[in-house]
């Protein structure tokens, strides 16, 4: 059961307002990632561990930044209210894209911005996403970007710090 919060205030409910009539204000956090070399030969976009690794990423800045959990129920009414969700889905907010690396991965993220939140406003997500983006890795190009909104310094200290079970996997698979 989602538990409701406090009610909005006057620039709260303009801001929903515009949001509902497709005016969108949001905001971006992108960070770059650099891939050891004995992993750039490989699409980690495709590598089940590395699925793992993020997912577990994302719920643990999840669970140490609660207001995460935040979304907005009853956009479109009279009288729209904040929720705290009791469940996300990680599986519909985190998405793992290749990118065109000729349309750069600018263009991308300006895509990524102009799309609305309209199922996660109807209190059925949090009002964030995370997409990880690969150009296709080549030895030049050894790198994931994750673009986002959860607060990036800590989302990058659970990548630093995997599981230790998931480092001897990573390390079986590349030694």
């Amino acid at each position: 059961m989602d538990i409701p919060f406090r009610e909005l205030g006057t620039l709260e409910r303009f801001y929903i307002a515009r949001n509902n009539l497709k005016f969108f204000n949001s905001s971006s956090v992108t960070a770059i990632y650099q891939l050891p070399a004995s992993l750039s030969k490989q699409s980690l976009l495709n590598l089940p561990y590395f699925k793992a690794l993020i997912y577990k990423s994302v719920a643990s800045t999840i669970l140490a930044h609660p207001f995460l959990s935040v979304s907005i129920e009853g956009e479109s009414s009279a009288n729209p209210r904040w929720i705290h969700l009791s469940r996300i889905d990680l599986s519909k907010v985190v998405q793992f894209v290749h990118v065109n690396p000729e349309n750069g991965i600018e263009t991308f993220i300006e895509e990524g911005l102009q799309r609305g939140f309209e199922d996660e406003a109807e209190g059925k997500g949090p009002l964030w996403r995370v997409f990880m983006a690969s150009p296709g890795f080549t030895d030049e190009t050894n790198r994931a970007t994750a673009t986002g909104r959860p607060r990036h310094n800590q989302f990058g200290s659970w990548l630093l710090l995997p599981p230790r079970n998931l480092r001897r996997t990573i390390r079986r698979q590349f030694s």
